[in-house]
């Protein structure tokens, strides 16, 4: 509906990036503010604590312009290991499309018959959204670590 939406501003950050904000509806008390941020880079660190478990720590925000990187990253573990432990605990924002990607790539951990477990999903957002886009994944609210402890003392784990 025409109104519905009013752009309050649009700027250059400090950067050269522009951001806008949108406030949606007509009272003040019930709008909805959207932020659209810079895109933040997408740290991406591989660690293998055993020959058979990879663990793929990630840092920054997850979305449908990072999530390549991470999709990549963990590709090439799929054949190298039969577990592999994705970090989440250092992802503040994930949208649609990278739980979506995630949901690929457990399907293709699966094909390879590689184990991928999610770990620090400890922001209720990102839970609930990848509990939606993939119900039957398991997500482990506590770190990796807590994760590939398990994994040690679980028999036949491989």
């Amino acid at each position: 509906m025409p109104g519905d939406t009013d752009v309050d501003h649009t700027h250059l950050d400090r950067f050269g990036t522009q951001t806008w904000t949108a406030v949606m509806g007509h009272s003040s008390r019930g709008a909805f503010t959207i932020t659209e941020e810079p895109d933040e880079p997408l740290d991406v660190r591989l660690h293998a604590p055993s020959p058979d478990t990879v663990i793929v720590w990630v840092a920054g925000p997850l979305r449908r312009s990072t999530a390549p990187l991470l999709m990549l990253r963990v590709r090439q573990q799929l054949h190298r290991a039969s577990h592999v432990i994705l970090d989440l605990s250092s992802v503040g924002c994930l949208d649609a499309h990278a739980a979506t990607e995630l949901r690929t790539l457990r399907a293709q951990a699966d094909s390879c018959g590689t184990q991928l477990h999610i770990a620090g999903v400890s922001i209720d957002a990102i839970a609930d959204l990848l509990r939606h886009v993939d119900p039957d994944q398991h997500l482990a609210t506590g770190p990796a670590d807590a994760v590939l402890a398990s994994l040690a003392i679980t028999p036949h784990a491989g």
